[in-house]
């Protein structure tokens, strides 16, 4: 491998790992980052056919293990390493992963935490590996290359038990509410298999292409995809672990997430996750529905006639035009204004915490409100270095300045906003401003310079020139005076 194609690499920054530097300057070549080797379509066509023999299982105690070589891996090492940002796409790993565990091991895995902790461990052994090229001089690639093969350690498994059969599927269990099952099935030289994985307000469910290629068969001819047999298999799992979820919004997700995954399905052994969430319960509805209940159980028969009206035992029941409803708007009203008092205490703690102004609140409201969006501190910082770069501010190590003719050009540049016919005069003044001030512990002092020419709007705070900024021993009169 051409080892000086790749000493860019040093600097690199793993996007598995947050920071808060700007790295927009760093630039990497991607198609020279190994030219030498092989990609992993590429290889021999004993690990191309039978992708699962680059990795090697094992598991003790819901702790699995998983050994991958560097040749299965270098793709997501390039894709970590490249300069361009693109998001690393573990959906195959995740596939190869999943459907041995699932098959070989008939174990549960959490989906989600796997995607993750796959994500943190590879950008753990570039973190490595880029430490070690700073301390041997070699490149990550380089560094990686020697080790023939990585090994993954995960604890979102869960063992299960074969239970009986739901429908014509073998399902795998255990005797909980939050046991996550397992369900096979082989057919017509076909393999299905479904995991149902319960969360607190969500259940994810995994399932192989078989179930994809299944729903789309009707798409191309009638526009449809059918779903039916999928759903009523997700229903019939959360009826098992009385998981209440929406009939609709299983529907309505099945399609859009096949959809969405359709142009990019390949083979059977494809996998997709789909998340659905659970119904949630009004609780005060459920207390006021629980206090009428008890409250009718006290009615005698008379009382429940005047309410409801009279039941006959052949025309059911015959209501009244006026009914006592059961008001629940109220309770209602009066847990809203809780929580928006609640939520104006909390917004007006952190106004005091933090010391913010009136003026920088209602700015920060009024930008929420046009833009109907906000971005993070670091995106901040980010933009913040890259304006600075462009003013050529010097630095020392207890001050900063700009030369004293780029702050002359930009005072005359700001004067000729206010006086248009600056250039005709035959003499420009330049004042200076000097003030001090108490930063923490430091004593600071400013200086700044304006055009006089450019008028009273010139003289305002917001219209002088900063020359620089010098932190002083002390501040005194004597000292503002030299």
């Amino acid at each position: 491998m051409p080892v000086n194609r790749l000493e860019s690499l040093l600097d690199t920054v793993v996007p598995n790992v947050s920071s808060d530097d700007d790295v927009s300057d760093v630039t990497i070549d991607d198609s020279h980052i190994d030219s030498d080797s092989q990609p992993l379509s590429s290889l021999s066509p004993l690990l191309a056919s039978s992708p699962i023999s680059a990795l090697v299982f094992s598991m003790c105690d819901d702790t699995l293990r998983i050994k991958i070589s560097f040749e299965y891996l270098f793709d997501y090492f390039k894709c970590s390493l490249s300069s361009k940002q693109k998001p690393l796409n573990l959906d195959k790993v995740l596939s190869d992963i999943c459907s041995h565990v699932f098959i070989e091991l008939k174990v549960s895995i959490d989906v989600r935490a796997l995607k993750n902790e796959m994500s943190r461990q590879i950008g753990h052994i570039l973190q490595s590996a880029r430490s070690q090229s700073r301390a041997n001089g070699k490149s990550i690639i380089s560094n990686l290359r020697e080790s023939s093969s990585f090994t993954f350690v995960f604890k979102c498994v869960k063992s299960l038990k074969q239970a009986s059969s739901l429908r014509d599927y073998q399902q795998y269990r255990v005797d909980d509410t939050m046991s996550p099952i397992l369900l096979f099935r082989s057919t017509k030289q076909q393999e299905y298999f479904l995991q149902f994985y319960p969360h607190c307000n969500s259940v994810d469910v995994t399932f192989n292409g078989v179930w994809i290629e299944n729903a789309l068969l009707s798409f191309d001819s009638a526009g449809e995809i059918d779903v039916d047999d999928l759903s009523d298999i997700i229903q019939e799992c959360s009826l098992v672990l009385n998981v209440d979820l929406e009939v609709e919004d299983i529907l309505e997700t099945l399609k859009t997430e096949i959809l969405s995954c359709r142009s990019s399905l390949s083979c059977s052994l494809c996998l997709l996750t789909v998340t659905l969430k659970t119904k949630k319960k009004d609780s005060n509805r459920l207390s006021v529905d629980r206090n009428a209940l008890d409250d009718n159980q006290s009615y005698s028969v008379a009382d429940i006639d005047a309410i409801i009206g009279r039941t006959y035992t052949t025309r059911c029941i015959k209501r009244s035009y006026e009914e006592d409803s059961i008001s629940i708007e109220p309770n209602r009203n009066r847990y809203r204004e809780r929580k928006a008092c609640q939520d104006k205490r909390d917004l007006l703690f952190l106004k005091d915490a933090y010391h913010l102004t009136d003026s920088a609140f209602n700015a920060v409201h009024q930008f929420i409100k046009s833009k109907k969006k906000f971005y993070s501190l670091s995106e901040i910082e980010r933009l913040r270095k890259k304006t600075n770069a462009k003013f050529p501010i010097l630095f020392t190590k207890t001050s900063a300045y700009v030369r004293f003719e780029y702050a002359v050009r930009t005072a005359i540049f700001v004067a000729r906003k206010y006086e248009p016919k600056l250039e005709q005069l035959d003499a420009l003044n330049i004042r200076f401003n000097m003030d001090g001030t108490l930063i923490g512990n430091k004593h600071i002092v400013a200086i700044s310079i304006n055009c006089i020419e450019g008028g009273y709007a010139c003289q305002s705070s917001t219209n002088l020139v900063p020359l620089g900024l010098f932190e002083v021993p002390m501040s005194s009169k004597s000292l503002k005076n030299r």
